[in-house]
């Protein structure tokens, strides 16, 4: 979603944590920490960064912007796996199933995630259509092959044209999960829908509390669903839940908060495990291309008391 008109361009990236823990929530096994980040020396912009996907090792990451293109990138870690940098290494077009590719902006791209046998499908709230990659094999790290436009889930024309389906992720049999970013009304509970065997169905809902809305989303590898949201005030907090899918009376587990309002616009979430079999959730922020705001990275590793019982 977009905040205002962009008034700048920005050839830089700052990683780091901006947000601090709710005194009611256990804490992460590793606190976020800033950290430093090299970028190409030819440069270009990298702002609206509102999706973004780690590999399964947490070494390589690529990230969305809402001006129709991918970030491909490196993040650096110490021997404890803290984040210590990262360094952007290229800017990509988006394909199109046309053949060609989307002009920068025409999408306003917003969610990408990744699914079983090289899969990746894309949101977007300038067009009608998810977009579903599949490789044509498993070698490389960008998918290629077939493009498949997927209409959004019924009930489009009930929702905001600028909060529409910005959350989605993919299970491991690579369904399609996601959930407009508002409801179209404050009374009005969150539909979640799942895309499958060609056909989209709701499975359940999700009440909407605190003000908070749906901005981001992930399935960590061992199943579990996260739920990265965000509430605009003064300035910008987030939480994420952890929701079981299969119960819709489960309103879910809050395993992170901000304290207080964080300075950037966190909207994608990526889930995976390390070595040491912890669940980290990495997420990426948008900026609306201002001055004010940073692109930012922010790691959170989360603790074993927060792991499902």
């Amino acid at each position: 979603m977009r905040f205002g008109s962009a008034i700048a361009l920005i050839c830089g990236l700052w990683v780091g944590a901006e947000c601090g823990l709710a005194g009611d929530l256990p804490p992460p096994a590793q606190t976020p920490a800033p950290a430093p980040i090299s970028i190409d020396p030819n440069g270009f912009e990298i702002g609206g960064l509102s999706g973004i996907e780690l590999s399964d090792d947490g070494a390589r990451f690529t990230a969305l912007s809402d001006r129709s293109f991918l970030i491909d990138g490196v993040i650096l870690r110490d021997a404890t796996g803290r984040m210590t940098g990262a360094q952007v290494l290229n800017r990509r077009a988006i394909a199109l199933p046309n053949g060609q590719v989307a002009r920068q902006g025409a999408l306003d791209a917003e969610g990408i995630a990744d699914g079983p046998a090289g899969q990746r499908v894309l949101s977007s709230e300038g067009q009608a259509d998810f977009l579903l990659y599949t490789p044509d094999d498993q070698n490389g790290d960008t998918p290629s092959g077939k493009i498949t436009a997927i209409p959004q889930p019924p009930q489009r024309h009930k929702l905001h044209h600028n909060a529409l389906y910005e959350a989605v992720a993919m299970d491991a049999d690579g369904a399609i999960y996601t959930l407009p970013e508002r409801s179209g009304h404050l009374a009005r509970p969150f539909p979640i829908w799942r895309y499958a065997d060609g056909a989209w169905a709701q499975i359940r809902s999700l009440p909407r509390r605190d003000l908070y809305m749906p901005v981001g989303a992930d399935f960590a590898p061992d199943g579990r669903f996260f739920l990265l949201e965000r509430r605009f005030d003064i300035g910008f907090a987030i939480r994420i839940r952890q929701i079981d899918l299969n119960d819709p009376k489960d309103p879910g587990q809050i395993v992170y908060a901000s304290e207080s309002f964080p300075a950037s616009n966190f909207e994608g979430l990526s889930a995976w495990q390390d070595t040491n079999g912890a669940t980290r959730l990495t997420l990426v922020s948008d900026n609306n291309f201002l001055p004010f705001l940073p692109s930012s990275l922010m790691e959170i590793v989360l603790a074993k008391s927060e792991l499902s019982q």
